[in-house]
């Protein structure tokens, strides 16, 4: 549409339809914006009326998701910035729970124009074999999740929710820190930044692969085999080790001096007798009065000892 028509057909607020909808009807209120969809109106009420507390109950409402995986999903797409990151936190298929946000009245979260190329040119470069940025999505996912497993903890502590607006959290305090041990403390800054006020900054969570990575660096794998094998470059393999503190030339230097360590020294190799050292082994007992065992003992060291001048 030209401008003057953006201005002419201005869409209206969740509120204006809401009242026109009670006041008037539904029809009414498709008469009045006729370029909007009744879906959309709908949608439009909905929020209105959720704004103001009003929640009408549906005769049947059939979803693949629990009421603890929408709070989830609300409050990690408040957390992470949008509606898609909050529902791959959550778990739940995508663009099935958009009607969560009128439903509440509240707004959908969308991130900002300048985030959404970012995240396009992500993607591209993923796609095109880009194995940094192949690593960086890897991690947000993992970060992703890892905020859904904050939130689905708190949320579980809070007993009875409000109907409209947004989810309760519980309280920072002991009941709260006793829930959250074990899980990733950049998560749980993303969700209750009180709980890590004061504390070291922490380095992001490092990916699947990345943990792979760092787990060879105690190995003798080669640089290029280990980048190979987990199909990034090796000098993507040098940067994971530096971002956890560990030093390429440390780990070079130590498979050098294994390499030139001296070897411990090998068992000694007993010769396979035939069966005329075995029928000589017998008479020299016989003829000394010892132990047939002794006597084998003695034509064994002989033939080491032959076997090792030849060598």
């Amino acid at each position: 549409m030209s401008s003057v028509d953006q201005k002419v057909y201005q869409d209206p607020t969740p509120a204006k339809v809401a009242a026109l909808v009670e006041s008037h009807s539904l029809e009414a209120a498709i008469g009045r914006w006729f370029w909007l969809d009744k879906r959309t109106l709908c949608s439009l009420a909905q929020a209105g009326r959720a704004a103001q507390g009003v929640v009408l109950k549906r005769a049947s409402t059939r979803r693949a998701f629990s009421d603890l995986d929408a709070a989830v999903c609300v409050e990690a797409s408040y957390a992470l910035g949008s509606m898609a990151r909050g529902e791959r936190a959550s778990g739940v298929p995508h663009n099935s729970t958009r009607g969560l946000f009128p439903a509440r009245g509240l707004d959908y979260v969308r991130i900002s124009t300048k985030e959404r190329a970012q995240a396009t040119m992500m993607g591209i470069r993923a796609k095109d074999g880009d194995t940094d940025a192949k690593a960086d999505i890897e991690r947000r996912r993992e970060h992703e999740l890892a905020v859904g497993g904050v939130l689905r903890r708190a949320l579980a502590l809070v007993g009875d929710q409000p109907a409209t607006g947004r989810y309760v959290l519980p309280p920072v305090d002991t009941a709260l820190r006793e829930s959250l041990v074990g899980l990733p403390r950049t998560a749980i800054g993303t969700v209750f930044p009180d709980l890590c006020a004061g504390l070291a900054p922490a380095t992001p969570m490092p990916s699947q692969r990345e943990r792979a990575v760092i787990a060879a660096y105690d190995g003798d794998i080669a640089v290029d085999a280990l980048a190979a094998e987990h199909d990034i470059q090796p000098s993507t393999v040098s940067r994971i080790w530096s971002d956890a503190g560990l030093s390429g030339r440390a780990r070079r230097n130590r498979l050098k001096a294994q390499r030139m360590a001296p070897r411990p020294p090998t068992a000694p190799v007993h010769p396979r007798l035939d069966n005329s050292r075995h029928v000589l082994a017998v008479r020299l007992a016989r003829s000394a009065a010892r132990a047939p065992m002794e006597a084998l003992t003695w034509v064994r060291t002989d033939a080491a000892a032959s076997l090792h001048e030849r060598t």
